[in-house]
């Protein structure tokens, strides 16, 4: 998580989408840095953890917390300075055009996509390491893969912020 919450750069004012929020650990990350976070997952499930795991930023006004799919997510227009995803499987494991284009709606002029994955094998390391990016340039974004340890790491900009 402290990975991606780096590459993120959470600090006050800046506001993150963060897709797949899970039981929250990244989200009380981002928000203890300062970020203004809006956290989806398509569990309840989940939502439930994270919505008890972040009660003091929910309380605070530092968090958001929607039960939805990324293609399904609907916003205000406000759009996000960042968006992060954590192992989030619709990204590594099948066609994600819809995902790709909501991001690229969501997303500031000038701001940063950053998704992380941990592989299960070497397979999904050739899929997440050359497929992902390519699908974000699909979608107009530049996108950049490190890897560190046994994550990928992809971050990804408009073209004209790059």
């Amino acid at each position: 998580m402290r990975v991606a919450a780096d590459l993120v750069d959470p600090r006050p004012g800046r506001r993150v989408l963060e897709i797949g929020c899970g039981s929250g650990v990244m989200t009380d990350v981002l928000c203890r840095r300062g970020a203004q976070v809006v956290a989806i997952d398509r569990s309840p499930t989940a939502v439930d953890r994270a919505r008890h795991r972040n009660a003091e930023h929910l309380a605070a006004g530092y968090v958001e917390l929607h039960e939805t799919a990324l293609a399904d997510f609907r916003y205000d227009g406000s759009r996000f300075d960042a968006i992060v995803g954590v192992d989030v499987n619709t990204f590594w494991t099948g066609n994600a055009e819809e995902e790709v284009r909501r991001v690229t709606e969501l997303l500031a002029p000038d701001g940063v996509v950053v998704l992380v994955h941990t592989p299960p094998d070497r397979s999904g390391t050739h899929r997440a390491a050359w497929l992902v990016p390519a699908a974000l340039q699909a979608g107009g974004l530049v996108a950049e893969t490190e890897h560190r340890g046994d994550l990928i790491c992809i971050t990804a900009r408009r073209a004209t912020a790059a």
